[in-house]
């Protein structure tokens, strides 16, 4: 008990307890902090994981942190396109999206844990993301309705308006927002500058960063199926509702591309794939 005073407790009682990793110490060794409910209360306990990690409160040792391969361009991804592709002189993947869309893998690759409500400097990636719900795009970090430039109404997942994060900044509140631009290319919003909030609620990944299983086909156009990872010299193309079987994923500039058990390469754009168990 004198080594582990706090676990074994709930070991000893059976009542439900999570340990978050929320701090790194100037040595560079794992703190966190332990929270313990009533016994069936652990539906609560992961209610508390996920706003812990939805605000970036978890702090990961700098091992644990991957990023890809910097990329020297960068083109604009198209709404109905499988084969987008978005590079950066600065570049990294982004974090795990919802879990009824991701599962853990070896090969994930995601984005160093930030805090939104800390004032410290922000990191400066580019990554890609999608609006989930209702957002607005503001003229600067500190939002209010003076300052909103437009706003981008709640659409299918198909549908979703696209943005390349440029920047992290704070607001003068220390909260998170995302500097992007705005890259649907058939949008009379296409190309205009400004803030979102970084918040996941509304924001996420538009690339998955998990290898999942199986895939299935939702975009409108369907897939294409490639030899190289950077879409090109395509094999197949896959009709609308087409289940496919992937044996890893692979980073690519911002974007990933799933690799089919048949070994072509196909887009990871979640506009275009959905997870399927």
């Amino acid at each position: 008990m004198s080594k582990t005073p706090f676990t074994q407790l709930a070991n000893l009682s059976g009542d439900p307890a999570i340990s978050l990793p929320t701090y790194v110490s100037s040595d560079g060794m794992p703190l966190g902090i332990q929270f313990e409910a009533a016994k069936n209360q652990d539906r609560l306990l992961l209610k508390v994981g996920s706003l812990f990690e939805n605000n970036g409160l978890f702090k990961e040792l700098k091992h644990q942190t991957q990023t890809p391969t910097p990329a020297p361009s960068a083109t604009t991804p198209s709404q109905s396109s499988d084969s987008t592709q978005v590079s950066s002189s600065t570049s990294s993947s982004t974090s795990s999206s919802s879990l009824a869309e991701t599962s853990s893998s070896n090969s994930s690759t995601e984005i160093p844990k930030t805090d939104v409500n800390s004032k410290k400097k922000a990191p400066k990636q580019s990554i890609i993301i999608y609006a989930v719900k209702k957002v607005y795009l503001h003229k600067s970090a500190n939002f209010s309705q003076e300052n909103r430039l437009t706003s981008y109404a709640k659409r299918a997942r198909v549908d979703r308006p696209m943005f390349k994060v440029t920047d992290y900044v704070r607001d003068n509140s220390g909260r998170l927002r995302y500097k992007v631009v705005d890259i649907n290319s058939r949008s009379r919003t296409a190309g205009r500058r400004g803030y979102l909030t970084a918040s996941s609620k509304y924001v996420q990944p538009v690339y998955y960063q998990n290898k999942v299983a199986s895939i299935k086909v939702i975009g409108k156009k369907g897939l294409n199926e490639y030899r190289k990872l950077n879409l090109s010299n395509k094999v197949k193309h896959d009709r609308h509702g087409t289940i496919l079987k992937v044996k890893d994923i692979k980073v690519y500039h911002l974007t990933t591309r799933f690799i089919l058990q048949n070994g072509h390469f196909v887009s990871a754009n979640k506009r275009i794939v959905i997870f399927v168990k």
